[in-house]
């Protein structure tokens, strides 16, 4: 049997306490607690997990259509991330990779923005040594808007396929670029649904 042991547990605990002088309904207490740790079977096997939680005042950004709301709005977000890699230093990299995330506000007017998904992917990174390394992964994701709709959820799929270059040409500087060919679809907000590129440099 083989037995994966923690060599990097790591943890960080932050609580914050925002007042205001005129408006005290919209005290709060936020939080942002994290637990991890990288895990090494063999020199060709490791990986990562992380387990996170937060709460704040939701950001202006997320608002859209509802920037008439007003009052305390706290956003509260669970995570859960699992990273496995095989390979090591050798040419050829296989990773796997799974997500969990639920996000909820406390504003009734809010309540079509929570969310729930999971996501799993795997990718292949090829290291033929020198200054670059190049990658390609797939990823799908499962969600769901709960409370989209009085009594209906709004169920999502979407799946990513990554095309991804890093340039490292010191240990003190590094490019990297993303291709990723993007497909959303919404049972009820259409308006979410995407086909299409994205990227980043």
């Amino acid at each position: 049997s083989l037995v994966l042991m923690p060599f990097g547990v790591m943890r960080s605990i932050g609580v914050s306490r925002t007042m205001y002088r005129d408006a005290d309904e919209l005290d709060s207490t936020g939080y942002n607690v994290a637990v991890g740790a990288n895990l090494e079977a063999t020199s060709r096997l490791s990986g990562s997990v992380r387990l996170g939680a937060t709460r704040s005042q939701a950001s202006f950004s997320s608002y859209g259509s509802l920037t008439g709301t007003s009052g305390r709005n706290l956003e509260e977000a669970q995570t859960a991330d699992l990273r496995i890699q095989y390979g090591g230093a050798s040419t050829w990299v296989l990773e796997g990779l799974a997500n969990y995330t639920d996000v909820e506000y406390s504003a009734t007017g809010f309540a079509a923005r929570d969310r729930r998904s999971n996501m799993v992917g795997a990718g292949l990174r090829y290291q033929p040594g020198g200054p670059w390394t190049l990658g390609l992964a797939a990823r799908r994701t499962n969600g769901s808007y709960p409370s989209f709709a009085a009594g209906a959820a709004d169920d999502y799929d979407r799946t990513d396929v990554d095309l991804v270059a890093t340039y490292t040409p010191t240990g003190a500087s590094r490019l990297t670029a993303r291709l990723t060919q993007t497909n959303e679809d919404h049972d009820l907000d259409t308006s979410r649904d995407f086909d299409g590129l994205t990227g980043e440099l």
